[in-house]
């Protein structure tokens, strides 16, 4: 209960530092941010708001496009109810870059597509292009095509996290390409590639130390795990997940600095509305996992 009543005095404390000395940043303000974030741009109009704040436009100077940065008061609320204000600013810089780029490179982009090829885009938010053939051969190439045509507007890195997938016309969705560019490198990676280094990432997520040793696939069965603890945890419903003990599921396995070995499976776990792979990392007795490894696993 005191823990509790230190909590809602700490954001009452919060909340009333923020009101008390916060108020929206002046355009001068807003503009040295922004060059300082996304390079040099020069100021185009100014609008005062009802609120204090204000609303610049500005013209970006390397690519040659204008974005909108505003200052404003925002509610501070807890449960519903307002306790105040606090000063706030945002931009739609990457937006307006995004529709920038895009409006340069559809032409070209429409050139290289037909009846049987054709791209689509996710937006600014995802920032990836799919793009879609009747062959493999045809989909990699349409894809490393668009990479060399955005790569061309890859000032400054500001593309770097956008990535082009490859999918093939018979699978038109999201979840089946098979290989991917990123801008920040070119490189060609297949989904198997993607696969194992996101899993890997999660390894060295549970334990720093942890280096990766080899892939295998196997079922419950021959690592002596019964499915029905793993379900009784939380089974992740729009993850792929193994049907029974016999099912094929790929391993991961690592070794820790201290010598320990652990393994991260191919599906996701989740409990609390938080999704992770499974691990054995924890202790193998996975019906009692809850006391301690839910803790650990997800940070609580």
């Amino acid at each position: 209960m005191m823990k509790f009543f230190n909590i809602v005095l700490l954001c009452l404390t919060l909340v009333i530092l923020l009101t008390a000395c916060g108020s929206p940043k002046n355009a001068n303000t807003l503009l040295y941010e922004v060059k300082s974030k996304y390079g040099d741009c020069t100021l185009i109009s100014t609008e005062e708001k009802e609120d204090g704040g204000v609303s610049i436009i500005v013209h970006d100077t390397l690519q040659d496009f204008d974005y909108r940065v505003s200052s404003y008061m925002s509610n501070i609320s807890i449960d519903g109810s307002i306790l105040g204000k606090a000063p706030g600013s945002s931009d739609n810089f990457e937006e307006s870059l995004y529709n920038s780029i895009m409006n340069k490179v559809k032409d070209e982009l429409n050139e290289l597509c037909n009846d049987e090829k054709s791209y689509r885009l996710d937006g600014y938010i995802f920032k990836s292009i799919y793009v879609y053939a009747d062959t493999i051969e045809e989909a990699k190439d349409l894809a490393e095509k668009c990479a060399k045509i955005l790569n061309q507007y890859n000032l400054k890195h500001r593309l770097d996290e956008y990535t082009i997938y490859a999918a093939i016309n018979s699978y038109y969705s999201s979840k089946t390409y098979f290989g991917s560019i990123n801008l920040s490198d070119l490189k060609w990676t297949t989904f198997e590639d993607e696969k194992t280094d996101s899993y890997i990432k999660w390894g060295k997520k549970i334990d720093s130390t942890a280096k990766f040793i080899k892939k295998e696939t196997k079922t419950f069965e021959d690592v002596g795990i019964d499915l029905k603890y793993v379900i009784d945890y939380g089974i992740s419903s729009f993850d792929s997940v193994p049907d029974s003990n016999y099912s094929p599921v790929e391993f991961y396995y690592f070794k820790t600095s201290s010598g320990k070995e652990f393994y991260v499976c191919d599906f996701l776990i989740s409990y609390g509305g938080v999704s992770n792979p499974f691990t054995n990392y924890y202790g193998d007795d996975y019906n009692t996992i809850s006391s301690v490894g839910r803790k650990v696993m997800l940070g609580e």
